[in-house]
């Protein structure tokens, strides 16, 4: 357990592994609450579809509104393999699964920190994990987003071990085409290919400004040649390997589906730019923002790694359009602050392309910890022994059982009892945010109008839907698509505007929802609440 002496072998001291237990305990108790995202239960009933009927779904099986029309099921491997899971372990499987995850992120987000600067603290490496980590945890839910970060840190890993082999190329063009059937980021891989042929060749082509100005273009020529030839394969072949999906080279423009839609954009939350009301964005994320802006100015520094800050720069401008690209920015983040160094110079932050050597090799030798002595290792071993501890105590929490146990009260549980009871036929509008769980819940007695399948909706569904929720004619929405049952919230609108129409009636209403049925009447008998004065 104590640092090596020389050489490139470098081993953690027991201190450094303590932010990397406390983080994966954190996380554990993030894994072991009751299921509160409404998502992953869409995606666990596209799964067990998907193991059932032994294929990939290419039109939408769960909803009246869009049924038989084409669904991109982009993130079919994680479900198959969601629901496989809870088909073995119940849903403690499904968790695990989770957990897995994570350890592999912890794992190849260290392991890249620690290639990015490998003069560094360990301590600090682990230290970044851990409030990384901690930041995170409103994204890191049992869905395949969580597949996407790990597979990012991979691949940002792989593509900083020096230069490409083959055994690599052919790892990163695999690991491509798992990523391009499980999660609709699948283009950043070979994107970060193509980031790192860049800054190879900016950092290559630098040394040939030393060479006579009349030189420069063939000295840039043979630089370009280099840094293709180095990583040409690479980017041919992860980009290729991303067409191995049911949808082929189109499957690259899936993400314009969703972020060209401005209403959607605009209404669902994860796409929004970040909220800084909130107190996570005030908090969180705006002490991250101040790290990255202040860190320059609180003392010049020396970025040995510039193409760390232009990444950051990247990802930061993704993030401050939409929050759910948080995770990437805060992983890339912290190579840019770990490599960012104390300048020599006392009036200006300075740009260094110095390649830095292995762990050990030119570079300052690492501590064994606070103190070198016995009583100060005796300590650090006690504290590691506390923190896995407590890690291995949070397992005490794992959930247990089959999910219908573990479901989060946020979700109108009751309601969904009552509507069981529905007779088959009818059409149901629901709440946007109760989707997911209706379709794990009721179907296939009972399809859905809408859930957290934004592409499948983006344009008429969803516009429609929004109406409704704003009392746009809400008749005619209601009349074109036949609706005869309404399960939202008491304080929806839409709610009390039906409680008033002589055609509608509750059937069955709790604190957290309210279902409303359709007892007959004319088209007409509703018209006249459109011009009603309370509504």
């Amino acid at each position: 357990m104590l640092s090596a002496k020389n050489g490139n072998k470098l081993r953690l001291p027991p201190i450094s592994y303590v932010p990397v237990l406390l983080a994966a305990a954190l996380m554990s108790l993030n894994l072991s609450v009751p299921m509160g995202d409404t998502d992953f239960y869409w995606h666990l009933a596209a799964g067990r579809w998907i193991l059932e009927h032994r294929q990939i779904p290419l039109t939408d099986p769960f909803s009246f509104s869009r049924a038989g029309q084409p669904w991109v099921a982009h993130e079919w491997l994680f479900e198959a393999i969601l629901a496989a899971a809870d088909r073995a372990f119940q849903y403690p499987g499904a968790v695990l699964m989770g957990h897995v995850f994570y350890w592999l992120f912890a794992a190849f987000f260290y392991r890249w920190l620690r290639l990015v600067a490998p003069g560094s603290s360990p301590l600090l490496a682990a230290f970044l994990l851990f409030c990384a980590t901690f930041t995170v945890f409103p994204f890191w839910t049992l869905r395949p987003q969580i597949a996407s970060y790990t597979f990012f840190v991979i691949f940002l890993a792989l593509l900083e071990i020096g230069k490409p082999s083959t055994g690599r190329t052919l790892g990163l063009a695999a690991l491509t085409a798992v990523w391009a059937n499980t999660h609709g980021s699948f283009p950043l891989g070979p994107l970060l290919v193509l980031f790192k042929m860049g800054s190879d060749f900016l950092r290559e082509a630098r040394a040939g400004l030393k060479e006579p100005r009349h030189q420069w273009p063939t000295a840039a020529f043979r630089t370009l040649q280099l840094v293709a030839g180095r990583w040409g394969w690479t980017l041919l072949l992860t980009a290729a390997a991303g067409t191995l999906n049911p949808w082929g080279p189109s499957h690259y423009l899936y993400p314009l589906q969703v972020t060209g839609d401005a209403e959607m954009m605009s209404a669902i939350r994860e796409w929004r730019p970040p909220d800084f009301h909130h107190p996570y964005a005030r908090y969180l994320l705006f002490g991250w923002l101040l790290a990255f802006l202040a860190l320059p100015l609180w003392r010049p520094a020396r970025v040995r790694r510039p193409d760390m800050f232009f990444l950051s720069v990247s990802f930061l401008w993704l993030t401050l359009t939409s929050v759910r690209y948080t995770p990437y920015w805060l992983v890339v983040l912290s190579g840019y602050l770990l490599t960012t160094r104390p300048s020599r110079s006392p009036t200006q932050m300075k740009w260094d392309w110095q390649e830095e050597g292995p762990a050990g090799a030119g570079t300052r030798q690492e501590a064994d910890g606070p103190g070198t002595g016995k009583p100060a290792r005796r300590l650090e071993v006690a504290i590691w022994l506390w923190a896995l501890f407590f890690y291995l105590s949070t397992f005490a929490r794992l959930p247990l059982g089959p999910l219908e146990a573990n479901v989060s009260r946020e979700f109108p549980a009751a309601a969904a009892e009552k509507l069981a009871s529905a007779p088959p036929g009818r059409k149901l509008l629901n709440d946007y945010n109760w989707g997911g769980y209706l379709i794990w819940r009721l179907w296939p007695q009972l399809p859905v109008f809408i859930d957290g399948r934004a592409d499948l909706y983006a344009g008429g569904v969803f516009s429609q839907y929004r109406r409704l929720k704003k009392l746009q004619d809400p008749q005619a929405v209601l009349d074109e698509w036949q609706i005869d049952m309404v399960l939202m919230p008491p304080d929806e609108p839409l709610v009390s505007w039906l409680r008033l129409h002589p055609a509608w009636e509750v059937w069955y209403e709790d604190a957290q929802a309210v279902i409303m049925k359709k007892k007959g009447g004319t088209k007409s008998e509703g018209a006249n609440l459109r011009d009603h004065p309370g509504l």
